[in-house]
Protein backbone atom coordinates (compact mmCIF):
# COMPACT_ATOMS: atom_id res chain seq x y z
CA UNK A 1 0.00 0.00 0.00
CA UNK A 2 1.01 3.62 -0.42
CA UNK A 3 2.03 5.97 2.40
CA UNK A 4 2.21 9.76 2.64
CA UNK A 5 4.09 11.92 5.11
CA UNK A 6 1.98 14.70 6.64
CA UNK A 7 4.45 16.79 8.62
CA UNK A 8 5.96 14.40 11.17
CA UNK A 9 3.22 11.80 10.72
CA UNK A 10 3.05 9.02 8.15
CA UNK A 11 -0.43 7.93 7.04
CA UNK A 12 -1.88 5.61 4.39
CA UNK A 13 -2.91 7.37 1.19
CA UNK A 14 -6.71 7.89 1.19
CA UNK A 15 -8.40 5.85 -1.53
CA UNK A 16 -10.04 8.91 -3.12
CA UNK A 17 -6.64 10.64 -3.38
CA UNK A 18 -5.00 7.47 -4.72
CA UNK A 19 -7.68 7.29 -7.44
CA UNK A 20 -6.53 10.69 -8.71
CA UNK A 21 -2.90 9.62 -9.19
CA UNK A 22 -1.58 9.66 -12.78
CA UNK A 23 1.64 7.95 -13.91
CA UNK A 24 3.15 9.07 -17.25
CA UNK A 25 5.82 6.72 -18.62
CA UNK A 26 7.46 5.30 -21.74
CA UNK A 27 8.11 8.69 -23.39
CA UNK A 28 9.10 8.50 -27.08
CA UNK A 29 9.72 11.25 -29.64
CA UNK A 30 8.85 10.99 -33.34
CA UNK A 31 11.63 13.37 -34.38
CA UNK A 32 9.12 15.95 -35.63
CA UNK A 33 8.23 17.71 -32.37
CA UNK A 34 5.65 15.18 -31.18
CA UNK A 35 6.13 13.18 -27.98
CA UNK A 36 4.10 10.11 -27.11
CA UNK A 37 3.71 8.51 -23.70
CA UNK A 38 1.45 6.13 -21.84
CA UNK A 39 -0.59 7.49 -18.95
CA UNK A 40 -1.52 4.97 -16.28
CA UNK A 41 -4.22 5.60 -13.70
CA UNK A 42 -5.94 3.51 -11.01
CA UNK A 43 -9.31 1.92 -11.74
CA UNK A 44 -10.49 1.44 -8.16
CA UNK A 45 -13.85 -0.06 -9.10
CA UNK A 46 -12.27 -2.95 -11.04
CA UNK A 47 -9.09 -3.21 -8.89
CA UNK A 48 -6.68 -2.62 -11.78
CA UNK A 49 -4.77 0.06 -13.67
CA UNK A 50 -5.85 1.62 -16.95
CA UNK A 51 -3.26 2.83 -19.43
CA UNK A 52 -3.53 4.58 -22.80
CA UNK A 53 -1.33 6.46 -25.25
CA UNK A 54 -1.25 10.25 -25.07
CA UNK A 55 0.46 12.76 -27.37
CA UNK A 56 2.18 15.98 -26.33
CA UNK A 57 3.07 18.90 -28.59
CA UNK A 58 3.32 22.69 -28.25
CA UNK A 59 2.36 22.65 -24.58
CA UNK A 60 -0.78 20.53 -25.01
CA UNK A 61 -1.52 16.84 -24.39
CA UNK A 62 -4.29 14.79 -25.99
CA UNK A 63 -5.41 11.19 -25.59
CA UNK A 64 -4.90 8.93 -28.62
CA UNK A 65 -6.18 5.48 -27.59
CA UNK A 66 -9.13 4.32 -25.50
CA UNK A 67 -9.86 1.18 -23.55
CA UNK A 68 -7.18 1.32 -20.87
CA UNK A 69 -5.14 -1.64 -22.14
CA UNK A 70 -2.10 -0.04 -23.77
CA UNK A 71 1.07 -0.20 -21.68
CA UNK A 72 3.77 -0.10 -24.39
CA UNK A 73 4.13 1.51 -27.81
CA UNK A 74 6.63 2.32 -30.56
CA UNK A 75 6.85 4.75 -33.48
CA UNK A 76 6.65 2.93 -36.82
CA UNK A 77 7.27 6.22 -38.66
CA UNK A 78 6.82 9.92 -37.88
CA UNK A 79 3.00 9.60 -37.94
CA UNK A 80 2.21 5.98 -37.05
CA UNK A 81 2.26 4.40 -33.61
CA UNK A 82 2.26 0.65 -33.00
CA UNK A 83 1.15 -1.01 -29.77
CA UNK A 84 0.16 -4.52 -28.59
CA UNK A 85 -3.49 -5.23 -27.83
CA UNK A 86 -5.77 -8.24 -28.22
CA UNK A 87 -9.02 -6.89 -29.68
CA UNK A 88 -10.73 -10.05 -30.99
CA UNK A 89 -12.58 -12.26 -28.46
CA UNK A 90 -11.00 -15.40 -29.93
CA UNK A 91 -7.52 -13.95 -29.36
CA UNK A 92 -8.35 -13.15 -25.75
CA UNK A 93 -9.62 -16.72 -25.28
CA UNK A 94 -6.37 -18.19 -26.61
CA UNK A 95 -4.30 -15.94 -24.35
CA UNK A 96 -6.39 -16.98 -21.35
CA UNK A 97 -5.55 -20.62 -22.17
CA UNK A 98 -1.83 -19.90 -21.97
CA UNK A 99 -0.98 -19.42 -25.65
CA UNK A 100 1.54 -16.57 -26.00
CA UNK A 101 0.03 -14.26 -28.58
CA UNK A 102 0.83 -10.64 -29.40
CA UNK A 103 -1.19 -8.68 -31.94
CA UNK A 104 0.40 -5.38 -32.92
CA UNK A 105 -2.06 -2.60 -33.77
CA UNK A 106 -1.25 0.62 -35.58
CA UNK A 107 -2.88 4.03 -35.41
CA UNK A 108 -2.20 7.42 -36.99
CA UNK A 109 -1.20 10.30 -34.73
CA UNK A 110 -2.50 12.97 -37.13
CA UNK A 111 -5.72 11.24 -38.18
CA UNK A 112 -6.62 8.93 -35.28
CA UNK A 113 -9.31 6.34 -35.81
CA UNK A 114 -9.94 2.69 -35.04
CA UNK A 115 -6.58 0.87 -34.72
CA UNK A 116 -5.70 -1.53 -37.54
CA UNK A 117 -3.93 -4.85 -37.16
CA UNK A 118 -0.27 -4.64 -38.19
CA UNK A 119 1.21 -8.04 -37.30
CA UNK A 120 0.34 -11.23 -35.40
CA UNK A 121 3.12 -12.89 -33.45
CA UNK A 122 2.90 -16.25 -31.62
CA UNK A 123 5.12 -14.85 -28.87
CA UNK A 124 4.81 -12.76 -25.69
CA UNK A 125 6.54 -9.66 -27.07
CA UNK A 126 8.39 -7.26 -24.75
CA UNK A 127 10.16 -4.85 -27.10
CA UNK A 128 10.26 -3.97 -30.83
CA UNK A 129 12.71 -2.13 -33.10
CA UNK A 130 11.41 -1.30 -36.60
CA UNK A 131 13.94 -1.60 -39.43
CA UNK A 132 11.91 -1.16 -42.66
CA UNK A 133 8.31 -1.68 -43.82
CA UNK A 134 7.37 -5.24 -42.82
CA UNK A 135 10.73 -5.87 -41.14
CA UNK A 136 11.53 -5.51 -37.45
CA UNK A 137 13.38 -7.04 -34.52
CA UNK A 138 11.56 -8.03 -31.36
CA UNK A 139 12.32 -9.48 -27.94
CA UNK A 140 9.91 -12.10 -26.66
CA UNK A 141 9.79 -14.74 -23.96
CA UNK A 142 10.89 -18.16 -25.15
CA UNK A 143 9.26 -21.05 -23.29
CA UNK A 144 10.33 -24.64 -24.05
CA UNK A 145 6.91 -25.99 -22.99
CA UNK A 146 5.07 -23.71 -25.43
CA UNK A 147 7.54 -24.47 -28.24
CA UNK A 148 6.99 -28.21 -27.70
CA UNK A 149 3.19 -27.83 -27.56
CA UNK A 150 3.17 -25.83 -30.80
CA UNK A 151 5.36 -28.44 -32.50
CA UNK A 152 3.14 -31.32 -31.32
CA UNK A 153 0.03 -29.41 -32.43
CA UNK A 154 1.40 -28.74 -35.90
CA UNK A 155 1.46 -24.98 -35.22
CA UNK A 156 -2.31 -25.05 -34.53
CA UNK A 157 -2.91 -22.58 -31.69
CA UNK A 158 -6.20 -24.13 -30.58
CA UNK A 159 -4.66 -27.60 -30.27
CA UNK A 160 -1.61 -26.14 -28.54
CA UNK A 161 -3.88 -24.48 -25.97
CA UNK A 162 -5.38 -27.89 -25.14
CA UNK A 163 -1.91 -29.42 -24.70
CA UNK A 164 -0.78 -26.55 -22.47
CA UNK A 165 -3.87 -26.90 -20.28
CA UNK A 166 -2.93 -30.54 -19.61
CA UNK A 167 0.48 -29.44 -18.30
CA UNK A 168 -0.90 -27.24 -15.53
CA UNK A 169 -0.50 -29.93 -12.88
CA UNK A 170 2.89 -31.23 -14.08
CA UNK A 171 6.29 -29.53 -14.02
CA UNK A 172 9.05 -31.05 -16.14
CA UNK A 173 12.51 -30.11 -14.83
CA UNK A 174 14.84 -29.55 -17.80
CA UNK A 175 17.67 -27.85 -15.93
CA UNK A 176 19.02 -27.24 -12.47
CA UNK A 177 16.48 -24.72 -11.15
CA UNK A 178 17.62 -21.15 -11.84
CA UNK A 179 15.95 -18.58 -9.60
CA UNK A 180 15.11 -15.19 -11.11
CA UNK A 181 13.89 -12.39 -8.87
CA UNK A 182 10.31 -11.41 -9.64
CA UNK A 183 9.49 -14.56 -11.59
CA UNK A 184 10.61 -17.53 -9.48
CA UNK A 185 12.25 -20.51 -11.19
CA UNK A 186 12.78 -19.92 -14.89
CA UNK A 187 11.93 -23.43 -16.13
CA UNK A 188 14.09 -22.90 -19.21
CA UNK A 189 12.45 -19.60 -20.11
CA UNK A 190 14.50 -16.74 -21.53
CA UNK A 191 14.00 -13.46 -23.39
CA UNK A 192 14.98 -14.22 -26.98
CA UNK A 193 15.63 -11.94 -29.97
CA UNK A 194 13.75 -12.58 -33.23
CA UNK A 195 13.59 -11.09 -36.73
CA UNK A 196 10.21 -10.53 -38.39
CA UNK A 197 10.53 -10.18 -42.17
CA UNK A 198 7.39 -9.95 -44.30
CA UNK A 199 5.48 -12.44 -42.12
CA UNK A 200 8.37 -14.85 -41.51
CA UNK A 201 9.84 -15.09 -37.99
CA UNK A 202 13.46 -16.19 -37.49
CA UNK A 203 15.29 -16.52 -34.14
CA UNK A 204 18.39 -14.36 -33.90
CA UNK A 205 19.64 -15.64 -30.54
CA UNK A 206 19.47 -19.16 -29.11
CA UNK A 207 17.16 -20.53 -26.43
CA UNK A 208 19.81 -20.20 -23.70
CA UNK A 209 20.48 -16.45 -23.99
CA UNK A 210 18.59 -13.63 -22.27
CA UNK A 211 18.35 -10.42 -24.31
CA UNK A 212 17.52 -6.92 -23.08
CA UNK A 213 18.12 -3.24 -23.90
CA UNK A 214 17.52 -3.51 -27.67
CA UNK A 215 18.66 -0.31 -29.46
CA UNK A 216 19.15 0.76 -33.08
CA UNK A 217 22.18 2.77 -34.17
CA UNK A 218 21.55 6.18 -35.82
CA UNK A 219 22.20 4.85 -39.34
CA UNK A 220 20.30 1.57 -38.75
CA UNK A 221 23.38 -0.35 -39.88
CA UNK A 222 23.68 -1.93 -36.43
CA UNK A 223 21.36 -2.99 -33.67
CA UNK A 224 22.79 -3.34 -30.17
CA UNK A 225 21.65 -5.39 -27.20
CA UNK A 226 22.82 -6.85 -23.89
CA UNK A 227 22.94 -10.65 -23.71
CA UNK A 228 23.37 -13.02 -20.78
CA UNK A 229 24.05 -16.73 -21.24
CA UNK A 230 21.97 -19.39 -19.51
CA UNK A 231 24.12 -22.32 -20.70
CA UNK A 232 26.12 -24.20 -18.07
CA UNK A 233 26.85 -22.09 -14.99
CA UNK A 234 25.19 -18.72 -15.46
CA UNK A 235 27.83 -15.94 -15.38
CA UNK A 236 27.53 -12.91 -13.13
CA UNK A 237 28.32 -10.50 -15.96
CA UNK A 238 26.76 -10.09 -19.40
CA UNK A 239 27.79 -9.24 -22.98
CA UNK A 240 27.23 -6.19 -25.17
CA UNK A 241 26.49 -7.32 -28.73
CA UNK A 242 26.49 -5.49 -32.05
CA UNK A 243 24.21 -7.01 -34.71
CA UNK A 244 24.98 -6.19 -38.36
CA UNK A 245 21.52 -5.70 -39.88
CA UNK A 246 22.70 -6.59 -43.40
CA UNK A 247 24.45 -9.86 -42.63
CA UNK A 248 22.72 -10.56 -39.27
CA UNK A 249 26.15 -11.43 -37.85
CA UNK A 250 26.72 -10.80 -34.14
CA UNK A 251 29.87 -9.26 -32.69
CA UNK A 252 30.82 -9.17 -29.01
CA UNK A 253 31.71 -5.55 -28.20
CA UNK A 254 31.70 -5.88 -24.41
CA UNK A 255 33.74 -3.41 -22.37
CA UNK A 256 35.50 -6.36 -20.68
CA UNK A 257 35.07 -10.12 -20.44
CA UNK A 258 33.52 -9.94 -16.94
CA UNK A 259 31.34 -6.84 -16.93
CA UNK A 260 27.80 -5.69 -16.17
CA UNK A 261 26.46 -3.35 -18.89
CA UNK A 262 23.84 -1.36 -16.99
CA UNK A 263 22.87 1.07 -19.78
CA UNK A 264 24.09 2.39 -23.12
CA UNK A 265 23.22 4.94 -25.79
CA UNK A 266 24.28 5.26 -29.44
CA UNK A 267 26.61 8.18 -30.19
CA UNK A 268 27.17 7.42 -33.86
CA UNK A 269 26.87 4.74 -36.52
CA UNK A 270 29.10 2.29 -34.66
CA UNK A 271 29.89 4.13 -31.40
CA UNK A 272 28.24 3.75 -28.00
CA UNK A 273 28.38 5.48 -24.63
CA UNK A 274 28.25 2.65 -22.08
CA UNK A 275 27.61 2.82 -18.34
CA UNK A 276 28.56 -0.26 -16.38
CA UNK A 277 30.72 -1.98 -13.78
CA UNK A 278 33.68 -4.36 -13.87
CA UNK A 279 32.86 -5.47 -10.29
CA UNK A 280 36.60 -5.51 -9.53
CA UNK A 281 36.50 -3.44 -6.35
CA UNK A 282 33.13 -4.03 -4.70
CA UNK A 283 31.45 -6.89 -6.56
CA UNK A 284 27.86 -6.86 -7.75
CA UNK A 285 26.88 -3.54 -6.19
CA UNK A 286 29.87 -1.54 -7.34
CA UNK A 287 28.90 1.81 -8.84
CA UNK A 288 29.28 2.17 -12.57
CA UNK A 289 31.71 4.05 -14.83
CA UNK A 290 31.33 5.56 -18.31
CA UNK A 291 33.05 4.10 -21.38
CA UNK A 292 33.22 4.82 -25.09
CA UNK A 293 32.81 1.69 -27.22
CA UNK A 294 33.38 1.49 -30.97
CA UNK A 295 32.61 -1.62 -33.00
CA UNK A 296 35.91 -3.35 -33.71
CA UNK A 297 37.96 -1.31 -31.19
CA UNK A 298 38.80 -1.67 -27.48
CA UNK A 299 36.65 0.26 -25.01
CA UNK A 300 37.95 3.57 -23.67
CA UNK A 301 37.30 4.64 -20.08
CA UNK A 302 35.79 8.15 -19.91
CA UNK A 303 34.83 8.68 -16.26
CA UNK A 304 35.14 6.56 -13.13
CA UNK A 305 34.68 8.40 -9.85
CA UNK A 306 32.26 5.87 -8.32
CA UNK A 307 29.52 8.48 -7.94
CA UNK A 308 26.74 6.95 -10.01
CA UNK A 309 24.72 3.87 -9.12
CA UNK A 310 23.05 1.86 -11.88
CA UNK A 311 20.39 0.36 -9.59
CA UNK A 312 18.98 0.60 -6.09
CA UNK A 313 21.79 -1.39 -4.48
CA UNK A 314 19.35 -3.81 -2.82
CA UNK A 315 18.68 -7.45 -3.58
CA UNK A 316 18.62 -10.98 -2.26
CA UNK A 317 22.21 -11.64 -3.36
Amino acid sequence: YWMLRWGDEVKPVPIDLFAEYRYPANLKANGMGLVSFVLKKPDVEHNRYESDIWLYSAGRARQLTRGGEVFRHWWLDADTLVFPRLQKPEDRTLAAKGVPLTVLQRVSASAPGEPEEYARLPHAVEDVAFLAPGRFLFIAEYRPDVALAMEQAGEDWEKAAVLLARQDDVTVIQELPLWQEGSGFTGGRCMRLYLYNQGRITPVTDGQTDVEQLRLGPSSRYAFFVAKSRGGVAPVGDRLVGLDLETMQQQDISVEASFIHMAFAALGQDTLLVFGSDMARHGLHQNGAFYRVEVGSPAALLYDEGEYDGWDGLGSD
